[in-house]
């Protein structure tokens, strides 16, 4: 976004006025696999982001890039976990909320680049990932990017190729997370 710093002071400035709410903004600018937040990383990302306006920080398509060199695509889960929990630390040392952020998988369609394959039990993992790192915090919230886009097969909307699988998988996990939850 050009000027981005004074677009979104003028945005909330008009959402708070009309709605008499606050706005809960999330910021999806954080960087993807293999970057982490850490020393010269953190001081370049604030300085060409002004994160004071965000509540809550997330990245894009689960941190996957298309750009990824294949051991990085291979152990995607495991860099996946550590990504996830680095970014949650640097979030919370910045005050803010992190969203987490999850696909089935992804590709391109008509172009060239790095693949993550699309499973349903990788998906339904990556959630269950999620959950286990959600759970010691208030602010619980889960991004599926994204819901119907084909042309980079990150869609969790039902298909004739695979039924309802992906809303089946969201479902039975959320469940059973949230059936735990209620025993505690």
């Amino acid at each position: 976004m050009i000027n981005e710093t004074q677009a979104i002071k003028i945005f909330t400035n008009m959402f708070e006025k009309t709605h008499r709410e606050n706005l809960f903004l999330i910021a999806d600018s954080l960087f993807r696999i293999p970057s982490s937040p850490a020393g010269e990383f953190e001081k370049y990302f604030l300085s060409k982001k002004d994160i004071s306006l965000f509540n809550s920080l997330t990245g894009f398509l689960g941190f996957f890039s298309p750009l990824l060199e294949e051991k990085y695509v291979l152990n995607y889960n495991h860099y996946f976990v550590n990504h996830l929990k680095s970014w949650r630390e640097f979030a919370r040392l910045n005050k803010k909320f992190f969203t987490f952020t999850v696909i089935p998988g992804f590709s391109y369609i008509d172009k060239e680049g790095s693949k993550l394959p699309r499973s349903a039990q990788e998906f339904e993992r990556r959630i269950k990932i999620i959950l286990h790192l959600l759970s010691d915090q208030r602010y619980r919230e889960i991004r599926i990017d994204t819901w119907n886009d084909f042309g980079e097969n990150t869609y969790v909307e039902p298909s004739r190729k695979e039924g309802f699988s992906y809303l089946n998988v969201l479902r039975e996990t959320l469940d059973l997370y949230a059936s735990r939850v209620r025993e505690l």
